[in-house]
């Protein structure tokens, strides 16, 4: 109901992307966490210590569970069926098999197979597809493959039962939908009565099943008018992201080739530019569409470059921004020139689209990565820009955007001077606090590992505080070009992990998190990695911090 309400205020279109893309951030996301060695399930049958029983994922996955059943029993029944529920167990207390016993008497499905694989065990189902229509038959046919669910207990080892919430679409409309429940390995959703062949099938909308999923014949040309034209948000989202992760993909090959003589496709640009100057979709919901993190998920051979990711990422967005810097400061300032104090939701949404605005702006700022891509300056120095929005709007988000690119600006005259001010100013109140402990222990900055040694042994950090630790260490985690892929990085991840370890064990655990695919680097590399997790558990305590102690064994047993 929390989710629903905040759809209700800001858009189901913003709402829903913005909890897809947290499901599958690196590291410390729903996802990633649900594939860790340590992951339990919804309903664990045994634990070490009780808080081990909250996490992201129990977070996530139960109510995107219910989601699954809601979708499967249809908005109608799915609220008479928990009206049942409430008026049945009011004043008491009841299962999570008796919430589904209502939901089965309403609908008159069998929901047990999917209550047991999805809330007894962890992990969750990768989904392949491939699509093809038949002129002859009019028939639109889909051939889906799971994995996921292999290496489970015997006792509950079989596949997923996967609710797909399907469309087809010609021309920006719907021509068919519906959901098809995939109960086996391998599955085939066969649609008749297609009278003409849809632009692409809109797969698993909204993303109707916590997992993933990919087409195995994809084409750019496709995806870019699903990108165009999807009317699902997050599957618009989706296939932008594919036609992205492939320049990226290919800038990243060229870097780690010392080839910067990369040329990124005129199509992905101007699809770019599509999205971000559109009418038809919300501001929030275009920056979410187009954000660019310094990740690509999609794949693995490449995904631990991070140094090579970092740059490409920065790539993409001046190569954007050498086609449209004009259009892009325009669209800027019009939108500093129309903020204005007070809690009005159109605000809220023009403040995610400035963001990624001023980011285009500050990556066109830099010395292009690529020889390909022209300089074209800035009109006004990004870092004013940004010293504009921290001292000028009346918003913490805008401020938090202005204040972070300021620091990322090592060569702004008064970088210190604000840096001191802002401190002094947000120490006051613990929520600005904590977002001025994110901002300094996630710099994209030279001087972040001092950044981060500075703010540990600063005493407004209080490790005891799970918002002060558990910030820095989720933080730390994601600036993997430098906790992960640099000796002083490393060194820094043992000082936040010790510091903050031995106070409060679970604020820890999303440093241990980043060693999580230790298996796709090379020998070297590897052996300095195991080498700090030994670090980090030598500088522990065997009993004292037991949880820790035995998660950094799980990992250490790789090495073998």
């Amino acid at each position: 109901m929390e989710r629903k309400r905040a759809a209700a205020i800001f858009g189901e279109d913003y709402s829903r992307l913005s909890e897809v893309l947290y499901m599958f951030t690196p590291a410390i996301g729903p996802l990633a966490q649900d594939k860790s060695a340590t992951s339990l399930s919804v309903e664990p049958q045994g634990f070490n210590q009780t808080q081990e029983l909250v996490s992201v994922v129990t977070y996530s996955k139960a109510p995107e569970f219910v989601r699954m059943v809601e979708l499967l029993l249809g908005e109608a029944t799915f609220h008479k069926a928990l009206d049942k529920y409430h008026t049945k167990y009011a004043y008491g207390n009841a299962t999570s098999m008796e919430w589904i016993k209502c939901m089965e008497e309403c609908s008159g499905l069998n929901l047990q197979t999917l209550a047991k694989t999805w809330l007894n065990r962890p992990g969750h189902p990768e989904v392949t597809y491939s699509t093809e229509y038949n002129a002859a038959s009019k028939e639109y046919v889909v051939e889906i493959s799971q994995t996921g669910f292999e290496d489970k207990p015997a006792e509950n080892n079989g596949p997923w039962e996967i609710p797909i919430d399907w469309s087809l679409v010609k021309d920006g409309k719907s021509l068919k939908t519906g959901v098809f429940l995939v109960k086996t390995k391998d599955g085939k959703l066969v649609i008749p009565d297609v009278a003409e062949e849809p632009d692409y099938l809109s797969f698993a909308r909204g993303w109707s099943f916590f997992g993933k999923s990919k087409q195995t014949n994809p084409s750019i040309a496709r995806l870019t008018k699903q990108a165009l034209s999807d009317p699902d948000a997050v599957n618009k989202y989706q296939a932008y992201r594919a036609v992205a992760d492939t320049e990226k993909a290919k800038v990243i090959e060229g870097l780690l080739k010392g080839d910067k003589q990369v040329e990124i496709s005129p199509e992905f640009v101007e699809l770019h530019g599509s999205i971000l100057f559109s009418d038809e979709l919300t501001p929030s919901a275009r920056a979410l569409t187009l954000v660019e993190a310094k990740t690509i998920p999609s794949r693995d051979d490449l995904s631990h470059h991070y140094a090579a990711v970092k740059e490409a990422t920065t790539a993409l967005l001046q190569a954007v921004w050498a086609k449209y810097s004009t259009n892009i400061e325009a669209a800027y300032n019009k939108l500093c020139e129309a903020a204005h104090p007070g809690p009005h939701v159109e605000q809220f949404q023009e403040r995610a689209l400035k963001r990624h605005l001023l980011l285009l702006i500050v990556a066109g700022g830099k010395s292009p990565v690529l020889s390909t891509t022209p300089k074209i300056a800035p009109t006004v120095a990004p870092s004013k820009l940004a010293l504009d929005l921290l001292k000028k709007s009346t918003f913490v988000t805008d401020q938090a955007t202005g204040f972070r690119l300021v620091l990322e600006d090592e060569t702004f005259a008064d970088r210190a001077k604000v840096q001191d001010e802002i401190f002094e100013e947000w120490r006051k109140t613990p929520d600005m606090l904590t977002k001025y402990i994110s901002i300094v222990s996630s710099l994209d900055s030279k001087d972040v590992g001092k950044q981060i040694v500075k703010l540990l042994a600063n005493p407004s950090f209080n490790p005891a505080q799970s918002s002060h630790g558990r910030t820095l260490s989720r933080c730390l985690s994601q600036i993997r070009d430098f906790s992960l892929a640099t000796d002083e990085g490393l060194d820094v991840m043992v000082e936040a992990f010790v510091k903050i370890g031995k106070v409060n064990q679970m604020s820890a655990y999303p440093l241990l998190q980043c060693f999580d695919h230790l298996d796709r680097f090379d020998d070297a590399t590897k052996a300095k990695l195991f080498a700090t997790l030994q670090r980090m558990q030598d500088s522990i305590d065997k009993k004292k911090e037991e949880s820790l102690y035995n998660q950094l064994n799980i990992i250490l047993e790789k090495k073998a």
